[in-house]
């Protein structure tokens, strides 16, 4: 077998199935530290849901590196995979890494989520503008990769980013979207 044959990647002849196997090796290069599932109250149109998801994202880069953790590069890093609950509203199903985010709350992260980050001289506020929050410790062994594969391929879309200083460190682009 000659080094090109080598390391071509397998095909079954199922584009599906090659392609779940593709993102699978592309999530599978990074550490996760929580797997979450983010729900909405209300029909929610996708550009709207995804700006909320970043905007919940930012406030728990805040959190963790201050405000200039874009500047430094660093940052959370994320698989997420939107999707339609069966009831119609979409909901997100993500992974997330980096340094420090299992010592965050879990019921703040969730708390942040629901009230969408509105707060009053610090406080945040009670109001519920998202829908439920489902925050977990990750655990390889359960499968949260392979389930957000299988929504992939059920229709949902997915996004994924790693932090500048992350990407320095392993060959993949920092961002890819697969619509």
């Amino acid at each position: 077998m000659n080094s090109q044959t080598k390391n071509k990647p397998v095909r079954t002849g199922w584009p599906k199935l090659d392609e779940q196997k593709a993102w699978l090796e592309l999530i599978s290069r990074y550490e996760y530290d929580l797997f979450v599932t983010l729900t909405f109250r209300e029909e929610t149109e996708r550009w709207l849901a995804e700006k909320r998801f970043k905007k919940w994202i930012a406030a728990l880069n805040i959190d963790l590196f201050r405000r200039r953790y874009k500047q430094s590069g660093r940052g959370i890093r994320y698989a997420v995979v939107y999707g339609n609950q069966k009831r119609g509203t979409l909901h997100f199903h993500a992974l997330l890494g980096t340094k420090g985010l299992k010592k965050l709350d879990r019921e703040y992260m969730a708390k942040l989520w629901k009230c969408n980050g509105q707060s009053k001289n610090g406080i945040l506020l009670d109001r519920i503008v998202n829908g439920h929050a489902d925050i977990k410790v990750y655990d390889p062994e359960q499968g949260a990769k392979h389930y957000l594969a299988n929504h992939i391929f059920q229709g949902g879309e997915f996004d994924i980013f790693v932090p500048r200083k992350e990407e320095r460190a392993r060959p993949v682009a920092s961002r890819l979207t697969y619509k």
